[in-house]
């Protein structure tokens, strides 16, 4: 008899759950539309996919692949195909499955979005004319940011000949002193202190207040009148002003967001960031010989 029972009880479960799902699956509701963006092709689109962050469509056409950046609603690269693909599917770290049916076979790829990141006129640490540029946009309220710090130092001490250093700024909303932090640490650039002023923010990344500021500039032993100016001046504004659009135009949207040599590096494998370093390296090397 148990089984019967046990049945039984099943099938009511089964016929009440049937019995509530045109409520659930026919639930009136309102559908926005909203068009983001119309784009013209050369050629029939024959798949698409979207990146693992939601930052790229791609489209497969019958001999390119076009990438599609969400940022500035544009393709920016098209690639042509070694050979006819019917399905194209996308996965963390850029890969890119393509699929064809004649002949039955699959490949695998890997990209990289190389940013056109604008560092003229900015601090920086290392040798000027490196074979690898490392840039980190920074927010001085950033525990993250404050923990990166060391591991830099580390990698230019490995380093100090082959590797620069580039700070941007990138000062988040939620962080109400980070703007005028950013604003300070350019004021303590123009009198030579910038580097110094900058760590001593990011060690103190919890406490940066306007005290903290104004001890942390005479403890430097800055002339203060000329701090004061400088941290209103309109020049250093448009310099963070410019870094932020430069943050955006290159996907960022949180910090810290560091690039070597054009190329974004996911924060959680900021730990590998010696691995990095050398392989850029390593394809500079190759590109010489």
């Amino acid at each position: 008899m148990k089984p019967i029972l046990k049945l039984n009880f099943v099938f009511v479960y089964i016929f009440v759950i049937a019995l509530c799902l045109p409520s659930i699956l026919f639930a009136k509701g309102n559908i926005v539309w909203e068009e983001l963006n119309q784009l013209s092709l050369e050629e029939k689109s024959i798949d698409t996919a979207i990146s693992y962050e939601n930052r790229m469509i791609f489209i497969l056409t019958k001999k390119k692949i076009h990438f599609y950046s969400m940022d500035k609603k544009s393709i920016i690269e098209s690639i042509e195909t070694d050979q006819k693909y019917n399905t194209i599917t996308s996965a963390e770290n850029g890969i890119l499955i393509l699929t064809s049916n004649n002949p039955a076979s699959m490949k695998i790829k890997q990209f990289s979005i190389v940013y056109d990141i604008d560092i003229s006129n900015r601090p920086f640490r290392g040798a000027e004319n490196a074979p690898v540029t490392l840039v980190v946009f920074d927010d001085y309220q950033c525990r993250y940011c404050s923990r990166l710090e060391g591991l830099i130092d580390k990698m230019l001490e490995k380093h100090p000949k082959n590797l620069k250093i580039v700070i941007k700024h990138f000062p988040l909303p939620k962080h109400k002193m980070a703007f005028d932090a950013a604003m300070a640490a350019l004021a303590a650039n123009k009198q030579g202190k910038f580097w110094e002023f900058h760590s001593e923010l990011l060690k103190n990344f919890n406490s940066v207040t306007e005290e903290k500021i104004k001890s942390t500039a005479q403890n430097l032993k800055l002339n203060m009148d000329a701090f004061e100016a400088d941290r209103k001046s309109p020049e250093h504004k448009a310099i963070i002003e410019q870094d932020m659009e430069h943050g955006k135009t290159s996907s960022v949207s949180g910090t810290p967001a560091v690039f070597i040599n054009g190329k974004r590096i996911k924060n959680r494998e900021l730990g590998n960031l010696q691995n990095f370093i050398e392989k850029e390296l390593k394809q500079k090397e190759q590109n010489q010989k």
